[in-house]
């Protein structure tokens, strides 16, 4: 079993969902969309994601996600930080352990609502 899954306090639910990125060491802006990257989840829970990203990703650094859930209505905007990073060099791939934060402006509470109700499924 990998450090950070004894780690965690909330179960992961696998989850592929396209999702875009932005990856900024300053406050939330939510005018930053057009500068973003797409990425994927690997899995989701109430408090983090695991992504896959095609840049390059320090732990520590602020991430902003906008996520779509199958069956669910509208995006979810996130803000978070990079909790762990993982370079796959065979894709040039990054995995990325985002650590979720109850920042302003965001829909963090809708979030962790989602997975209070019930598994994020279709």
């Amino acid at each position: 079993m990998s450090a950070e899954h004894e780690q965690r306090r909330d179960p992961r639910l696998p989850r592929v969902e396209s999702i875009r990125v932005h990856v900024n060491p300053s406050l939330l802006d939510v005018n930053l969309m057009e500068k973003t990257v797409s990425a994927t989840t690997v899995d989701v829970s109430r408090r983090g994601l695991h992504i896959q990203i095609g840049r390059e990703v320090s732990e520590g650094d602020a991430i902003e996600i906008w996520i779509t859930i199958r069956g669910k209505p509208g995006d979810f905007l996130l803000r978070g930080c990079a909790h762990w990073v993982r370079e796959d060099p065979a894709s040039g791939f990054h995995h990325v352990g985002v650590e979720l934060e109850p920042a302003p402006g965001t829909a963090y509470g809708l979030w962790k609502q989602l997975f209070d109700t019930g598994p994020a499924g279709d």
